[in-house]
């Protein structure tokens, strides 16, 4: 559908006032004024008054929910975790004939079972290895025998422990239960169940995790865009609270669903000409369909991310320009210093590399501290740091390095050929998106 923008002019009444005034005699009445003759520019009528700002469109958005594939998979999320018992639980009124020993059992809340929720139970399929069959009581009536035949589950080793085991049971199913406007309505809800076991210890709890999303798609000034919507904490209902993806229906539904580009609900997005913020109001918490509004842009997504992330500063980020919303390195990204050593090495590096040389001339001061708080954590500058030869020399005035360069002060960063010929540098503090500049100028 085509959304339609009315704007609604409105109307305004002026009231006349009259007052009385005191007789007057003949004599007194005073010589009516002339008419004064118009200005040529001067228009005839008022002119009619600024439109009312547009209302807002509600779109209700039909969802289904999807499952994954061979080529698309969703996004890990929060697991929920179970408390396992080695006794059955005594409301249980038919529970199977196990081979193990030691079977295992739990509960599973989802949706609105709080009161009733899922029982199971976990068994040895061949009486002494892992516990990998699984029991649900997917009707709710008490009895872990008229579900059909127990699920088998995956099993591997974990990565950190050559003895640990993990074992996973994928694509269950559950119908869950909810109460929606008095009435009550049930939805397919689609998890993986799985437990991690070290050494020969039985495990202490399972964990539950969606496998499923709901998806839809909705029309906005003559663009199509596909929502997904994803349970992020696995509790079986959805909530604004939870991650959506609107996006434009070019974009590949995989990346759509490895959550680097989700958001939560309560937190507006926009459509791809900016044209229009779009904001969630209220999902069905069964997920079948999402209640959202589309209002004409008063500012693009940047600035108000930029507004919004300027509030979460310190005074010291704000007084240097540091913009928040580029992307910080990863406690593993940093720039490789070479360190003690003489320029002359870092440039033999270089010439074996095919590379320039980034030299930091540096103390204790702060500019060289504020380097290493802000520019050298920056995303961008570590990556594009790795086509250099980086090399940090310590600054000590009359030294052969700060003459050889004539070094005024610290911190300074020269790029170098490999050579030694010097091709730029920059003095002080550098924030950011000025030293990414620096080094792309200075690349080969």
């Amino acid at each position: 559908m085509r959304a339609l923008l009315y704007f609604l002019p409105l109307a305004f009444m002026a009231g006349l006032v009259t007052a009385q005034e005191p007789e007057r005699k003949p004599e007194d009445t005073p010589e009516a004024p002339k008419e004064q003759p118009k200005p040529a520019d001067e228009p005839d009528e008022k002119p009619e008054d600024e439109p009312a700002e547009a209302a807002p469109i509600p779109i209700r958005v039909k969802l289904l929910a999807k499952n994954p594939d061979a080529t698309t998979k969703i996004a890990y999320s929060k697991a929920r975790s179970m408390a396992v018992e080695s006794t059955a639980p005594r409301f249980l009124f038919e529970i199977p004939e196990f081979k193990a020993k030691d079977p295992l059992f739990f509960r599973v809340g989802l949706g609105e079972t709080k009161g009733k929720p899922f029982y199971a139970a976990l068994d040895r399929s061949d009486g002494t290895g892992e516990h990998d069959l699984l029991y649900l009581d997917l009707d709710r009536d008490l009895d872990l025998t008229n579900d059909g035949e127990p699920l088998r589950g995956q099993v591997s080793v974990t990565a950190q422990d050559p003895n640990g085991r993990i074992v996973e049971f994928l694509d269950v199913t559950m119908e869950l239960p909810y109460t929606i406007d008095g009435k009550p309505v049930t939805a397919p809800y689609r998890c993986a169940i799985y437990y991690f076991r070290t050494g020969k210890e039985t495990p202490k709890t399972v964990q539950l995790e969606r496998d499923s999303w709901r998806e839809g798609e909705a029309t906005i000034d003559g663009q199509k865009y596909r929502i997904v919507v994803m349970d992020d904490d696995s509790d079986g209902q959805f909530a604004t609270g939870d991650s959506w993806v609107f996006a434009s229906m070019g974009q590949p539904l995989a990346r759509l669903l490895n959550g680097d580009v989700a958001r939560a609900m309560n937190f507006p997005t926009w459509t791809v000409d900016q044209k229009f913020t779009i904001d969630v109001k209220t999902i069905d918490p069964a997920g079948r369909w999402l209640q959202i509004e589309a209002s004409p842009a008063k500012e693009t997504e940047e600035q108000f991310l930029l507004r919004m992330y300027r509030k979460r500063q310190s005074p010291l980020e704000r007084q240097l320009d540091i913009n928040p919303l580029r992307p910080k390195a990863s406690k593993n990204q940093k720039i490789d210093w070479l360190t003690g050593k003489e320029i002359k090495y870092a440039l033999e590096i270089a010439q074996t590399l095919d590379k320039r040389v980034l030299v930091q001339f540096g103390g204790r001061d702060q500019g060289t501290q504020r380097l290493g708080q802000f520019t050298f954590r920056d995303r961008e500058v570590v990556d594009l740091a790795k086509r250099f030869v980086c090399i940090f020399i310590q600054f000590k005035k009359g030294s052969d390095p700060v003459d050889n360069y004539n070094i005024a002060g610290s911190p300074t960063c020269l790029v170098l050929d490999n050579d030694g010929t010097e091709i730029t540098r920059q003095t002080g503090f550098i924030k950011p998106t000025v030293f990414a500049a620096f080094l792309k100028s200075g690349q080969r």
